[in-house]
C-alpha cells in the first residue's frame, strides 16, 4: 500500500473518489471541450458527400465512382488514426494525443480547402481521416475516466450525440450562407471550400482549453503506478468544483499497483495489444467491435444514401438537399435526450436499451424499403424516423464500451471498436454507389440485416453494472460469464 495509507483501513479506490468529488464546473469545461473537438468529426459524415454537385468533377476527370471513393477515403484514414491512437494513448498518456490531432488538423483542413486536383484533395482528407481517428476514441475515454458514475453516461453521451448532429448543421448552414454570398445560380464558384476548413475554429479553441483547463487522465496515471499524480489531479478537479470537503482521505487513493510492479504497469504498445488476445479480453472485445460495425452499418449506410437519394429528384436544388438534411439532423437531439433519460432514469439495463433499439431500427428500415420510391416527402419522413432509430444505439455503444473495457485497455478497445465502425463507413459508400443505382431501396434491405445480427450479437452480451473497471484484476467474472454463446474456458 501507499505510505499515505489510512491507519483504519485500506484507502478509498479511483472511483471511490471520482464518485466523492461529483459533477460540477469542471466536468461542463471538460464536455464542452470534447464536443467542440468532435464537432468536425460531425462534419465529416456529410461534407465531402454533399459538396460533390459543387465540384469541378469535369474539370479534375471525375465521376461518381471518386465521389464514393473520396467519402470513403476520410473515413479510412480514422482508421488507421484509431489504432495508432489507440496504443499511444494506453501508452503515453490521453493528452498527447489531443495535441496530435491538432497538429495534423488544422493545417490539412487548410490544404483541403485549397485542393486544385481530386487527388490532392483525396489526400488530404485521407490524412484529416486520420487525426479524427485520434482525437474521438481519446476524448470518450478520457471523458469516462473523469466522470462520476452518476453521470457518466449522460456526459460521454453528450460528446458523440451532440457534437455529431452540431457538426452536420454547423456545416450544412456554413454551405447555405456561402452559396447564398457567391449566388444561388453560380454554379462554378469555389463556395464549397469553405465547407472543408469550417472545422477548424471549434478545433482550435477546444485545444487550447485541454492546454488550460483538461489534465491527464487520473486514471491513466493510476494505472502506471503514478498514483502521487494521479491524487493531486483528483484535488484539482475537487477544487475547481468547489468540493474539497468531500474528498475522502484529503484526495488519497489505493494504488492499483504495488510499487514493485510499476514497471509490470506501464505496458508497451506491442504489449497492450497482445493483451487483447489473452481472457478476459479476447471474449470482450469481438462483441464489442462486432456490435458496434453492425450498428455503424446502419448509420454511415443512411449517411452516404440519403443525400445521394434526394439528388434523384430534379427538383431538389442543393439549397434543398441542405436544408433538409438540417432537419435530420436536427431529429437527433431529442432523441439524444430520450437515450439519455432512459440510461439514467430507468432500471433497464444498457444491454436491454441496445436490444430494443435495434429491433426497432429493423422494423423502420423494413418500413423504409416500402415507401422510399414513394416520393421526396415520403423519402424525409421516413428517413428521419430511421436517423432516430440508427443513431441512438450507435451512440449507446460508447458508454457499453467503455464498462465493458478496463482503463489499462480502454483507450485501445474504444479506439480498436470505433476504428471498426469507420472501416464500415469507408466500406459503405463502395458498396452503395452500384446497389442504389440498381435499386434505390437496397440501402434499406442493407440496414435491415445489419440490424438484425446487431441484435443478435447483443442478446448474447454481458451484462455491465455503471462502473469502470482500472484493470482486468478487478472486473467481475459476471462481466465475462455472461455471453451465453462465448466460451467458458477463460476467468479473470
Amino acid at each position: 500500500m501507499s505510505a499515505q495509507q489510512d491507519k483504519h483501513g485500506e484507502l478509498p479506490t479511483m472511483e471511490d473518489q471520482i464518485n466523492a468529488v461529483g459533477f460540477g464546473r469542471f466536468h461542463i469545461l471538460a464536455v464542452t471541450t470534447f464536443i467542440l473537438f468532435i464537432i468536425s468529426d460531425g462534419m465529416e459524415l456529410v461534407v465531402t458527400n454533399v459538396i460533390w454537385r459543387a465540384m469541378p468533377v469535369e474539370e479534375w476527370g471525375g465521376d461518381d465512382s471518386m465521389r464514393a471513393l473520396l467519402v470513403s477515403l476520410s473515413f479510412s484514414g480514422f482508421v488507421v488514426g484509431a489504432i495508432i491512437g489507440g496504443q499511444l494513448g494506453d501508452t503515453f498518456g490521453r493528452k498527447p494525443i489531443l495535441y496530435a490531432h491538432t497538429m495534423v488538423f488544422v493545417p490539412l483542413s487548410i490544404a483541403s480547402a485549397t485542393s486544385e486536383s481530386f487527388y490532392q484533395l483525396a489526400v488530404t482528407r485521407f490524412l484529416i481521416g486520420i487525426s479524427m481517428g485520434l482525437v474521438l476514441p481519446t476524448s470518450v475515454a478520457l471523458m469516462a475516466e473523469l466522470s462520476p458514475c452518476n453521470v457518466r453516461s449522460r456526459l460521454i453521451l453528450l460528446i458523440p450525440g451532440l457534437a455529431y448532429a452540431v457538426g452536420q448543421v454547423i456545416v450544412l448552414t456554413v454551405g447555405i450562407v456561402l452559396m447564398g454570398y457567391y449566388g444561388w445560380n453560380c454554379e462554378k464558384c469555389s463556395w464549397w471550400r469553405g465547407m472543408l476548413v469550417a472545422g477548424v475554429v471549434p478545433d482550435v479553441v477546444a485545444v487550447l482549453m485541454v492546454y488550460l483547463y483538461i489534465p491527464e487522465s487520473p486514471r491513466f496515471l493510476l494505472s502506471q503506478g503514478r498514483t502521487a499524480e494521479a491524487e493531486a489531479i483528483i484535488r484539482s478537479i475537487a477544487e475547481t468544483n468547489g468540493t474539497e470537503s468531500q474528498l475522502l482521505h484529503q484526495g488519497a487513493i489505493r494504488p492499483v499497483k504495488e510499487e514493485h510492479d510499476k514497471a509490470e504497469a506501464s505496458m508497451e504498445a506491442w504489449q497492450l495489444m497482445g493483451e487483447l488476445f489473452k481472457p478476459p479480453m479476447n471474449r470482450i472485445l469481438p462483441l464489442v467491435v462486432g456490435i458496434w460495425s453492425l450498428l455503424a452499418v446502419g448509420l454511415f449506410s443512411q449517411s452516404f444514401a440519403y443525400p445521394v437519394l434526394l439528388e434523384r429528384d430534379p427538383t431538389i436544388t442543393a439549397f434543398d438537399q441542405y436544408w433538409l438534411m438540417i432537419q435530420l439532423a436536427f431529429i437527433e437531439i431529442p432523441g439524444l435526450v430520450v437515450l439519455i433519460w432512459a440510461l439514467e432514469g430507468t432500471h433497464v439495463g444498457r444491454r436491454e436499451i441496445l436490444l430494443v433499439l435495434s429491433l426497432a431500427s429493423v422494423v423502420v428500415a423494413g418500413i423504409m424499403i416500402m415507401i422510399s420510391d414513394k416520393g421526396t416527402t415520403w423519402l424525409h419522413l421516413g428517413s428521419m424516423g430511421l436517423r432516430l432509430m440508427v443513431v441512438l444505439p450507435y451512440e449507446a455503444m460508447y458508454i457499453f464500451a467503455a464498462e465493458l473495457l478496463p482503463t489499462s485497455h480502454r483507450n485501445l478497445g474504444l479506439s480498436l471498436g470505433n476504428g471498426a465502425t469507420k472501416l464500415v463507413a469507408a466500406l459503405m459508400p463502395l458498396v452503395l454507389m452500384p446497389l442504389i443505382h440498381l435499386w434505390g431501396a437496397s440501402v434499406f434491405l442493407v440496414i435491415l440485416l445489419a440490424e438484425v445480427l446487431a441484435a443478435v450479437l447483443v442478446w448474447v452480451s454481458p451484462h455491465t453494472d455503471d462502473v469502470l473497471y482500472d484493470c482486468v484484476e478487478e472486473m467481475p467474472k459476471t462481466v465475462n460469464e455472461s455471453a451465453p454463446l462465448l466460451p467458458k474456458d477463460a476467468t479473470v
